[in-house]
This record gives structure tokens, C-alpha cells and sequence, in this order.
């Protein structure tokens, strides 16, 4: 497959979301312009940075490079929001500022899958590792076997059901930075959510799945994920990243509510039901799921559930006792074994900080370990 030249339906818009990313930003545009997809539109949004990214960027006289330069540092999750509302193109790909394409046939590839499926509006693909100087990371020593290993529930082709069975109960298994998109599905269900920031892909990937959304993994390495030094990474497990990815995570899936019975039985055929089966009961059986859990997120969205059931109509609580077994004293024992002077003091010491990365090793490995970061 040599360059092509592609009709104007056809233009690709990709996305570099940068923040003082000076000694990468040229490997990341360059891997970009090496594409043999040629029809291009590259939207750089930097998010006020203070080093020499701006003038890195500005020194490209390639005219489908569109800089766009933030006043105030806002954060990632506002400079998602103001490329989606720039982008020209019928699809757009995703990628890091830090970060590079790792070959050149990436958005080829990913296109020509998208329109061979028609069922299929989003494709995500595999990884590769590199460390700060842009060296291959061995994927069978530490650190990179153990952040590979998150993605291997990321199956080809895997049904929706089975998405969203993995994203409830394992968190994300699909590479954020890997992603290319139909424009369609941002301009039917919105932008990404910027009330989060560890888990803005991860939301996303929930809300399409749950709206009947095709999503597809490609089993081709296409994107270079740097793992930079002194936790430089936005999913680098700090007591900040620890705290917002239990409540974002524990916030997202309640999206999970609004699926029916049936949909409840097909997700998680697994399920065993303790008594009669119930429409009005589904978000109980989710909050059921993690019953034996004791990771924070999952007492939170327990919680959360609960707290959301008991409102929702005054006589819920019988129903669920008498269709459950579960007392209005059990949500008051789970509410007050939720430890949050724990999280909060996360920062306090090296030994409390070991000791939540500990207690959150499932959880945060699938959400963070430096994979999560989408745009940092």
C-alpha cells in the first residue's frame, strides 16, 4: 500500500492534544505526516503550554496542520471537547502529543476496517511501549507486561455483550490513544464527558456500547504509548489520580442502570438470580455484582446504587426486601464500611500511598499504570 489520494468525504481529522510536550511533539507530527493516508486535517490543541511546543508546532509549513492555542491551562478534558468541535473530518483519530504512531499504515487500515463493517462506528487496536527516549520496551519484563496485560480481554471483533460485561466488572481493556471514530457518533451521542478526567474513553466507550454502537479491536500495534519518568503520565498512580478514578469509575457505571432485565441477562448471563426476577430491580442485581468485592469503587457505586433506589420510589425498599432479603441496616453497614479519611489522606506518607496502590491493584491497574492518560 503506497499514498494515496482520497476523496474530500473521505478526510481524516486527527486530533494531538499537547501540553508542554516540547521534546516529543515533532516525533508525534512527524509519524502523522509519514501516513499513507495523505488526506488529512491535524488539529494540535495545546493547552497553554510554558516550554517550546508552540513554536516547535509553528515551525510545520505543511497547510493541514491547524494549531490551536489555549489561553488557560484547562486541562485535557476541555481540549477533547475543543477538537471535536473543530474537526473537518468524516472520521477522527486520536493521539497524544507524547506519543507516535507506530506505523505508517495506521489510519489506512483502521479506515478500510470501518468501511468493510458496516456494523462497526469506532476501532481501537493493540500497543506497543516506549520510554522516554522513544527506546521499544520489552512487553515480557516489568513494566510493560503488566500494562499489556490489561488489554487482553480486548478481543477482535468482541460482541457488545461481552464489552460490556468487561468494562462492569474488569474495567477498560481498550487503548485509548489507538482510537479512530466515525464522526457520526460524536455528533449523535455527544462529546466526551468533561466532568471526568482518568476515564473520559472509558465513559464514552459505555454510553456507545449501551446506545448500540459498534466497537471493534484490531489486533495491530499502531500506537507508540510513552512511559515517561517521575509519573509525568496523567494516569500515573498519585493520590490525586487514585481519588478521581474511584469516583469516576464508580460515577460511569451507573450508566448501567438504564439497561432492562433483558438486557441485564444477556451482559451477565453469570448472574445468579436469589429470587424473583425483577424489571425494577436491574440497577440492585449491578450493585449485587460487587457484593464480594471490597475495592473502593465498588462500595461506591453500591452505595450510590442504593442510595439512587431508595429515592427513586418510596415503597423500593420493601420490594427489595421482600424480593431480595436486603435491609434498609445493610445499606447503613455498607455505607459506614466506605473508609474516605483513607483516600483523603492518601498523600500523607509513602507507606499510606503503598498501601492504597495495594488495596487498589485491580482496579487502578485497569484504569491507570500509565495507560489511561487518553491526551496528557
Amino acid at each position: 500500500m503506497g499514498k494515496q489520494n482520497h476523496k474530500v468525504e473521505d478526510l481524516i481529522t486527527v486530533s494531538v492534544v499537547t501540553y508542554n510536550h516540547a521534546p516529543y511533539i515533532k516525533e508525534c507530527i512527524d509519524s502523522i505526516l509519514e501516513q499513507t493516508w495523505q488526506n488529512l486535517e491535524i488539529l494540535v490543541v495545546d493547552d497553554c503550554s510554558t516550554d517550546e511546543t508552540v513554536d516547535l508546532v509553528k515551525s510545520y509549513h505543511d497547510p493541514r496542520i491547524n494549531l490551536i492555542t489555549k489561553k488557560k491551562n484547562r486541562g485535557v478534558s476541555d481540549s477533547t471537547d475543543v477538537y471535536l468541535r473543530q474537526a473537518a473530518g468524516r472520521y477522527i483519530a486520536t493521539i497524544c502529543g507524547d506519543d507516535r504512531m507506530a506505523t505508517p499504515f495506521k489510519i489506512e487500515r483502521q479506515v478500510e476496517f470501518l468501511k468493510r463493517n458496516e456494523w462497526c462506528s469506532v476501532v481501537f487496536s493493540d500497543i506497543e511501549l516506549i520510554d522516554e527516549h522513544g527506546v521499544l520496551l520489552d512487553p515480557q519484563k516489568s513494566p510493560a507486561k503488566q500494562i499489556l496485560q490489561v488489554f487482553e480481554s480486548g478481543i477482535e471483533n468482541q460482541d457488545p455483550k461481552q464489552l460490556l460485561n468487561t468494562f462492569f466488572l474488569k474495567g477498560n481493556v481498550l487503548a485509548g490513544p489507538t482510537m479512530l471514530a466515525d464522526m457520526k457518533v460524536f455528533h449523535q451521542f455527544g462529546s466526551f464527558d468533561r466532568r471526568y478526567l482518568q476515564l473520559q474513553d472509558f465513559d464514552m466507550s459505555i454510553r456507545l456500547l449501551i446506545n448500540g454502537v459498534g466497537i471493534a479491536v484490531v489486533p495491530e500495534k499502531t500506537v507508540s504509548y510513552r512511559i515517561r519518568d517521575n509519573q509525568m503520565n496523567l494516569s500515573a498512580i498519585t493520590n490525586e489520580s487514585a481519588n478521581r478514578l474511584i469516583y469516576e469509575r464508580a460515577k460511569i457505571l451507573e450508566q448501567y442502570w438504564k439497561i432492562t432485565l433483558q438486557q441485564f441477562k444477556a451482559i451477565f448471563p453469570e448472574y445468579v438470580f436469589s429470587g424473583t426476577e425483577n424489571e425494577l430491580l436491574v440497577p440492585y442485581y449491578l450493585q449485587d455484582m460487587f457484593s464480594k468485592s471490597h475495592e473502593m469503587f465498588a462500595k461506591l457505586f453500591r452505595i450510590n446504587t442504593l442510595y439512587y433506589l431508595y429515592g427513586k420510589d418510596p415503597g423500593m425498599a420493601k420490594i427489595i426486601e421482600n424480593c431480595e432479603g436486603f435491609l434498609p441496616t445493610d445499606y447503613y453497614k455498607l455505607l459506614g464500611e466506605m473508609n474516605y479519611s483513607m483516600t483523603g489522606r492518601v498523600g500523607g506518607n509513602k507507606s499510606s500511598l503503598k498501601a492504597v496502590r495495594r488495596s487498589l491493584k485491580t482496579s487502578v491497574r485497569n484504569f491507570s499504570e500509565k495507560i489511561l492518560k487518553y491526551f496528557d
